[in-house]
């Protein structure tokens, strides 16, 4: 590498005469194996670097010129120095020699002209502050600087700001200084206060008051951040209030000058009726007074005294030992061991064995053996001898049997079930509480069962328990005891094995079999069948009917036949007369069509013969015929007519 009229060149291959040595602007091979240039001609192979053009990358273009965004691209025109991709950010004219003013906005794009070259007049507006053709015109300091370059602050005709002041400044150049203790906009555009009265805009910062905002408000005002007034300009009342731990139209008295305990109150407009409406810790609310919370209440951590809610005195971190309720007023049972439920004060545990209930107040069962009780009151060790259940609270029965000797209990303390039986026979069941049933002979019945040992004390009754009277068909009233049949036959009037099924009302004297209800004196008049259940026809004669069958005794009233009388004379009438128009039909049909068949077979034996008789003529003489071949002639006729006759009745 040498350096040659000011250019640095690269010597490539070996040193001779004939040698071409590449320029330094040549754009390098991106793999860095061929090359930089022709060796024969010196031209680059892969374009110029940014800032020089040519073949051979050996023209210089002007410093301003903008570098084209894609390498290896010539950055002017080597023939006449134009400007190939435009200026950098300052510059114009197609060689980037005119210098733009110094508050042009630049493009936003690189090799787009920042000004007009033949009147310096700036192409993308001016920056922040600056306004003109030439950018050259400061805008007023208190205006309003727009978010980016190029969208211009003032008119540099006027100079009033296009975009409205900065907080605290007014009117068309932004001149004009507001109040300090005025409300700023959340958007600028009409300033902050008015220039010629000079009343703020948009309210007063807090703790001020008044068009101008110069009325300072007491410092115990209640403050508002939205630009309203504090306090009434006249009167300095606090319009929203007072700050906690003061009271009055001017929020100038303390709470705690009248309740030490209170940390926020009211009052009328004379300052009476105070009420206090919140109250520091350990304190709660009671019709308008700070209250100490209760002494039962816990004692919280950081502490010294109970704590409770304020709004209520609730023990809201619970109660000490012992106590319990809303605010821990009321004492837990002294048979609780330990503690209660803090809301209802029911007991957790009991102190001793000898209580029980939810409060431990009620003493343990006597029939509790020991007199121990679970605190549901069940029985820790069983029942004494007599008792059972468990709480032992149910006497076994006096019917139960007692044991001679040492043994004492005489049930079973779960279930009550006497364990040696029942006294007597008068009584049944597992605990010998239920009485034989009074139906049973002597009143007598099984220890397991109540079934009647001895029947029963009357026949009118039946069943096991002799409890179930006869039915009211019975004859006599009595039945057997096991089933309840009436032995001695039914009432008129009833049938079956228990006389409780009522004969057809159709009997004659209401009298039926007692096995199948069959009428045993026939039917009324008007009714058939073995129970008399069906009706005769209406069109019966005096509706007498058969009791079998049901067919009319006496016949039909007029216009009905029929052995049960439902058919009408009309109707019989016309199928006679149907029947006869049939007939004759049928007989004029058959016999046009034995006429028809006759005509036929007839025509057929003529055209035949008068065929046979000119095949004769043609082969021989009427005389050659023999009797016998016309016999075989009619003879193959009458086959073919289904009637073979011999010659002789031929012949005749």
């Amino acid at each position: 590498m040498i350096e040659l009229f000011g250019l640095t060149v690269l010597l490539l291959g070996s040193v001779c005469a004939e040698d071409i040595i590449c320029s330094s602007s040549c754009t390098p091979d991106p793999d860095n194996i061929t090359d930089t240039c022709n060796l024969t001609t010196g031209q680059c192979l892969y374009g110029c670097q940014n800032g020089f053009a040519g073949p051979n990358c050996s023209y210089n273009c002007f410093v301003n010129c903008a570098h084209p965004r894609v390498d290896a691209k010539e950055t002017c025109s080597y023939t006449d120095g134009k400007c190939l991709h435009g200026c950098q950010n300052g510059y114009a004219g197609q060689y980037c020699s005119y210098e733009c003013p110094v508050n042009c906005t630049y493009p936003a794009m690189s090799g787009t002209e920042t000004c007009n070259f033949t009147n310096g007049e700036c192409l993308n507006g001016c920056n922040k502050g600056w306004t003109g053709i030439h950018c050259s015109y400061k805008c007023p300091e208190n205006c309003k600087l727009p978010v980016g370059d190029g969208k211009g602050t003032c008119n540099f005709t006027t100079g009033n700001c296009i975009l409205g002041c900065n907080n605290g400044y007014a009117g068309p150049d932004c001149s004009y200084e507001c109040p300090d203790t005025c409300m700023y906009p959340k958007e600028n555009t009409s300033g902050t206060c008015n220039v010629i009265s000079g009343e703020c805009l948009h309210g007063c910062i807090y703790g001020f008051a008044g068009p101008k905002c110069s009325i300072q408000c007491p410092e115990n005002c209640i403050q508002d951040y939205r630009g309203f007034d504090t306090c009434n300009v006249k009167t300095n009342e606090c319009l929203l209030g007072c700050k906690d731990g003061f009271y009055g139209s001017n929020c100038t008295e303390r709470c705690s000058d009248i309740d030490g305990n209170c940390e926020q109150c009211s009052a009328n407009m004379e300052n009476t009726k105070f009420e206090c409406k919140s109250c520091t810790i350990n304190f709660y609310l009671s019709a308008g007074k700070c209250l100490s919370c209760n002494f039962w209440c816990l004692v919280v951590p950081r502490s010294a005294e109970p704590s409770c809610r304020q709004e209520d005195g609730y023990c809201n971190h619970g109660c000490k030992t012992g106590r319990y309720g809303f605010m821990c007023n009321s004492r837990c049972s002294d048979t609780c061991k330990d503690v209660c439920h803090r809301d209802t004060g029911r007991c957790y545990e009991c102190t001793s064995f000898d209580y029980c209930g939810p409060f431990c107040q009620i003493p343990c069962h006597d029939n509790c053996f020991q007199q121990q009780c679970e605190q549901s009151c069940t029985c820790m060790k069983g029942c004494v001898s007599t008792h059972w259940g468990i709480k032992c609270q149910n006497l076994c029965n006096i019917n139960c049997i007692k044991p001679f000797g040492n043994i004492t209990r005489v049930c079973n303390e779960t279930d009550g079930t006497c364990l040696y039986g029942c006294k007597t026979n008068n009584y049944f069941g597992s605990r010998c509480d239920e009485h034989c049933p009074n139906g049973c002979h002597n009143g007598l019945c099984d220890h397991e069962s109540g079934n009647c040992t001895e029947g029963c004390t009357t026949t009118e009754v039946y069943g096991s328990h002799c409890n179930i009277s006869c039915n009211e068909g019975c004859e006599g009233g009595t039945c057997n005891r096991d089933t309840g049949y009436c032995d001695k036959g039914c009432k008129t009037g009833t049938y079956g094995n228990k006389c409780d099924i009522l004969c057809s009302k159709s009997c004659i004297g209401g009298a039926c079999g007692r096995e199948n209800g069959f009428c045993a004196f026939g039917c009324v008049t008007g009714s058939y069948g073995d129970k008399c259940g069906l009706l005769c026809n209406d069109k019966c004669l005096n509706l007498k009917c058969e009791r079998i069958g049901g067919n009319c005794t006496y016949g039909c009233i007029s216009d009905f036949l029929g052995s049960d009388c439902s058919i009408t004379a009309l109707q019989t009438k016309n199928k006679e007369s149907v029947v006869k128009d049939s007939t004759m039909l049928w007989v004029a049909i058959c016999g046009w069509s034995l006429f028809f068949m006759l005509v036929v077979s007839v025509a057929a034996v003529i055209v035949r013969r008068i065929v046979k008789r000119h095949e004769r003529q043609t082969h021989t003489t009427i005389e050659d015929q023999s009797p016998i071949s016309f016999q075989e002639d009619y003879t193959n006729l009458q086959h073919e007519q289904g009637e073979v006759k011999n010659y002789e009745e031929l012949q005749l």
